[in-house]
């Protein structure tokens, strides 16, 4: 990775590469079935960012520990010939789309390259300086079989480009293709949830029904963020939560009233086993004046505080937040922030389009390249609101947020974003209010349809041990019966089996009713005999159908999402998993847009307060 921590257009790259596979067509020309095997890139042992001796002034590098052969390996490919025309497409109708995602992939292969040489650079010490924390991030155990860091994630998006580049994008061809699968437990790694743990007066005070909650829902993140006054929620976090292997990403925000230097000492005193990674300032933009240059400023000593530090020079730095994600002007405002931040942020809510989208993310993407550069992106908050009172527009209804939630998730992942959470885990007050209604639970603990639906995704894309991260496979199948709207993820585990979401990319609320969608009927195919079980996330674990050893599977797709779990004939449950001699970080495996309203109008969130802070016009602020 570069001095400026950037990757190669990965998360623009990802996106392309994976679009490019939606609707069930295939781009590969390989193997009918390939099956999983770890990685020889594996950066499972991936060493410390060296220790600026004086202070810096740009961030230093992440490094996978791996050899120069390895290095070699990691980005070795086919040759793509950039002079070549688009191939043909059958049907003369489908010959344009492939002129235009052909020269799309010109375009990527040939143009963000220029830098990888500086990815490739390895150092092979190995050394921790952070007092036997982990190496990549200092924080949970076997944190370095996971996705979350990015040299992994650029290595994994440059894979999907040049694999999607070199394909001759047979996708416009009928019959049986083969599909590159992305590792399961990296999907599963992705997700997290916003909290507010020093919201006294709130349900978050209950911390036993909070650590039960996230323990059955089994997602590893959370996203919060107080100053040095809060050692109550640092000791439930570090002591209650993280040995049931959840981290946590703090918000760094001078309205914590520490500055970076005294708030980087907390991490390090109360959270030296949680921390996942630290955000900037959240939503500075709402408060006007000269708040760009501030957010910059705030950003740079963030950093120089954290880098200076043998203990917590590893803890990645996520970008400061926008809470208008769809003006390119103030990103141009804020400027180049990518010698101080390992990811750029975005919070793109769905708002008013009601289902997420590629223009809202294309427009995260774009955006964030002008202030950090090419490295990946987290989404540190997005969701839906059941509520309306006081709100931009109409919440929406919980059975709709069940639908269209994990369909959030995995349309992020699909297009390349590191990491996503859902704001957020509990309802702050039970009174129907748009602010206070976007918990994936009530406020009295009980859970919603969407935390049964997440829960479930969890559960059958979970594959939590010692090579997680590293698995490479790919299945031929075709599906038929996908139209425009239809998007596809294929996830594959070490135990050789795969998990395909199949959705359909529409919103089932539109503001004012629900909608329900036309029930499509959808045939899956492949060219090896499997055994093949259909889930619907209803939350009941109870499979729709399933078959043994077939070759077709005949299912439909409505509303909400349906997630094939298919596991070839010969794929073994044990024997092709590597042993596992860790923890495992998940409890869950055993048990621009121009219209759009994708942020919510408000005053920015109090980050240090015990409670719910009120302003004159009693507004709960965020």
């Amino acid at each position: 990775m570069s001095t400026q921590r950037r990757s190669s257009a990965a998360a623009r790259s990802f996106a392309l590469a994976l679009a490019l596979t939606a609707g069930g067509t295939g781009l590969l020309a390989s193997p009918a079935y390939a099956a999983p095997t770890p990685s020889s890139t594996s950066t499972a042992a991936a060493t410390s960012r060296p220790t600026a001796t004086t202070t810096p002034t740009s961030r230093p590098t992440s490094r996978a520990s791996t050899s120069s052969q390895d290095a070699e390996d990691s980005t070795a490919s086919p040759t793509f010939d950039a002079d070549a025309d688009a191939p043909k497409a059958k049907d003369s109708d489908d010959q344009n789309a492939l002129e235009k995602a052909w020269a799309k992939i010109k375009d990527l292969v040939t143009g963000d390259d220029d830098d990888d040489s500086g990815d490739d650079e390895r150092s092979a010490s190995g050394d921790d300086a952070a007092g036997g924390t982990d190496e990549v991030t200092g924080s949970l155990p076997g944190k370095a079989e996971t996705c979350d860091n990015p040299a992994r994630l650029s290595q994994t998006a440059r894979q999907a480009r040049t694999l999607a580049a070199t394909a001759a994008l047979d996708a416009a061809e009928e019959g049986i293709e083969s599909h590159q699968a992305l590792p399961a437990d990296c999907f599963t790694d992705s997700l997290g949830v916003g909290t507010h743990l020093t919201y006294g007066n709130t349900p978050y005070a209950d911390q036993d029904m909070v650590a039960t909650r996230l323990q059955e829902l089994g997602f590893r993140h959370l996203r919060d963020g107080w100053g040095t006054g809060s050692s109550q929620a640092s000791s439930f976090v570090e002591n209650d939560l993280a040995p049931m292997g959840i981290g946590i990403t703090m918000v760094q925000d001078p309205r914590q009233n520490a500055d970076p230097e005294a708030l980087k000492d907390m991490v390090k005193k109360e959270l030296p086993t949680a921390i996942d990674a630290v955000e900037g300032q959240n939503e500075n933009d709402l408060t006007g004046g000269d708040w760009a240059n501030e957010t910059r400023e705030w950003t740079q000593q963030v950093a120089e505080a954290y880098d200076g530090d043998p203990a917590t020079k590893d803890i990645p730095i996520l970008a400061p937040s926008l809470a208008d994600t769809n003006t390119t002007a103030k990103y141009e405002a804020l400027g180049d922030l990518s010698d101080w931040v390992d990811y750029g942020v975005a919070h793109d809510y769905p708002g008013n389009q009601w289902v997420m989208n590629e223009s809202i993310t294309d427009t995260v993407l774009k955006n964030n390249q002008i202030t950090a550069g090419d490295v990946p992106v987290q989404v540190t908050e997005t969701g839906y609101t059941n509520g309306s009172s006081g709100g931009g527009y109409p919440g929406t209804p919980e059975a709709q947020v069940a639908e269209q939630l994990p369909k959030l998730f995995l349309d992020h992942f699909r297009q390349g974003i590191a990491r996503t959470f859902t704001y957020e885990l509990l309802d702050e007050k039970n009174d129907g209010s748009f602010e206070g209604s976007f918990g994936l639970l009530k406020s009295d603990g009980t859970p919603k349809p969407s935390f049964e639906a997440l829960k479930e995704l969890v559960t059958l894309t979970s594959d939590p041990g010692k090579g997680a991260g590293d698995v490479e496979a790919s299945l031929a199948y075709h599906l038929d019966g996908v139209d425009e709207d239809t998007r596809t993820l294929l996830l594959a585990q070490r135990d050789g089996s795969f998990v395909l979401a199949v959705y359909q990319q529409e919103p089932t609320w539109d503001g004012s009713k629900a909608r329900t969608l036309a029930a499509r009927q959808m045939t899956l195919t492949l060219d090896q005999a499997a055994d093949v079980r259909v889930d619907d996330l209803d939350g009941d674990d109870e499979a729709v159908t399933s078959t043994q050893d077939t070759t077709t599977m005949t299912f439909n797709v409505q509303d909400g999402v349906n997630v094939l779990t298919i596991t070839p004939t010969g794929a073994s449950t044990s024997t092709n998993a590597p042993e596992t001699d860790e923890p495992t970080v998940s409890s869950s495996s055993t048990a621009t847009p121009t219209s759009s309203t994708s942020t919510r109008p408000q005053t920015p969130e109090p980050l240090d307060t015990p409670s719910p802070e009120v302003d004159g016009s009693g507004t709960q602020q965020r």
